[in-house]
């Protein structure tokens, strides 16, 4: 903190951002989406009810799309994709330690949450596991890789969430559908879940499995009270429904549509100046129409092309790395977008930061094809 390294930085990938001639973010469908984005979010600011939240979050969303945009300039081989997926993996890796050795807590800033962190050790699973697979012959690097998988199972276990629990399954889930024999991959799956269920519940926490029992329980407070906003949320987008009510400020519009809900007690405790703990219901109310279309496109083209370099046939260069790399980033996106059901992460860098990879893997996968045998 004394010396401010982040904001050192940020100044530093801005400069190299604004000198670099080639701008292919500019060019780039998904990027200009994401800027479109950004714009409707700064819009926002001098009308928004409270001025001061929707004026921060476009700060930190302009910061953070700095950081990304840079990254996908920065990055343009497979030597330089290699050394950020590694060092990536090794602050995930460290990062579940601290959860490990901190009773399930993060390490601080928009991770501190066990919930929160639960959702980035979901994403970066799938690239330890995927890393592991790509290695052959290299039995120390491929041990590194499957110790930093065992290190995030157990941080995920650790911080008892159950929306990250959630988001775990999916992106397990994804996996085994990318595998080669997926057929027989998913009656594995079954089978062992069905032969050794037991044995593997009782080796986990007891306080983890009575918190994942709770999912389904109608009477938990906390799932009662996110159907309280969900609900609240839907009101808010019904009276605006083009352009939402800005950035960060569901909290200060909720008070007003509460008693709209069904799930509104008379007399209850006040709720008011809370996020929706979701990352949809975050998005609905404040950027409305507009801002879903944007954030559908912003997924579903990213997810196009993943999958298409999955299916791909071309003989390029580290093939098998890349759609290894591909299925990593795939199943990530799915189990975070998961996890995002149940917390308010939209405005967090974890996703926007994966787009950015997946860009990355794009670009450096059609730059190879131009130069592959036909």
């Amino acid at each position: 903190a004394p010396f401010k390294f982040p904001l050192l930085s940020t100044l530093v990938l801005l400069y190299f951002l604004v000198k670099r001639k080639k701008s292919f973010f500019l060019k780039e469908a998904t990027s200009k989406l994401m800027i479109l984005f950004l714009i409707e979010i700064v819009i926002w600011v001098p009308f928004a009810k409270n001025n001061f939240h929707a004026f921060r979050i476009a700060e930190n969303m302009t910061l953070t799309f700095i950081t990304v945009f840079s990254i996908i300039l920065a990055v343009n081989n497979i030597k330089n994709l290699k050394i950020l997926i590694r060092t990536w993996i090794l602050i995930q890796t460290l990062s579940a330690v601290w959860v490990i050795t901190h009773g399930g807590k993060g390490p601080g800033g928009f991770v501190k949450d066990e919930n929160d962190i639960c959702a980035m050790l979901v994403m970066a699973l799938p690239f330890s596991f995927y890393m592991a697979m790509e290695i052959r012959g290299r039995f120390k690097i491929w041990f590194l890789y499957s110790l930093s998988l065992l290190i995030i199972i157990i941080a995920i276990i650790m911080t008892s969430s159950r929306g990250g629990f959630l988001g775990l399954i999916a992106a397990i889930l994804i996996m085994v559908w990318l595998s080669e024999k997926r057929l027989r991959n998913v009656v594995i799956l079954l089978a062992i879940s069905f032969s050794f269920a037991g044995a593997m519940v009782s080796f986990l926490p007891d306080s983890y499995v009575n918190e994942m029992k709770t999912i389904s329980d109608k009477g938990d407070g906390t799932r009662n009270l996110r159907f309280l906003h969900w609900t609240t949320a839907i009101e808010i987008y019904k009276d605006n429904p083009v352009f939402g009510v800005g950035a960060s400020n569901y909290p200060w519009h909720s008070g007003d549509y509460f008693y709209l809900s069904s799930y509104f007690v008379e007399g209850a405790r006040i709720r008011s100046g809370r996020v929706s703990h979701s990352l949809y219901f975050t998005l609905i109310p404040e950027l409305g129409t507009v801002g879903i279309i944007l954030f559908f496109f912003i997924i579903l083209k990213p997810v196009r092309k993943l999958s298409e370099i999955i299916k791909s046939n071309h003989l390029v260069l580290e093939a098998r790395y890349i759609k290894n790399l591909a299925k990593a980033m795939l199943a990530s996106m799915g189990g975070f977008l998961v996890s995002a059901a149940f917390i308010s992460v939209l405005y967090y860098p974890m996703l926007w930061h994966l787009i950015g990879f997946v860009l990355i893997l794009d670009k450096i996968y059609r730059s190879l094809l131009r130069t592959a045998p036909s």
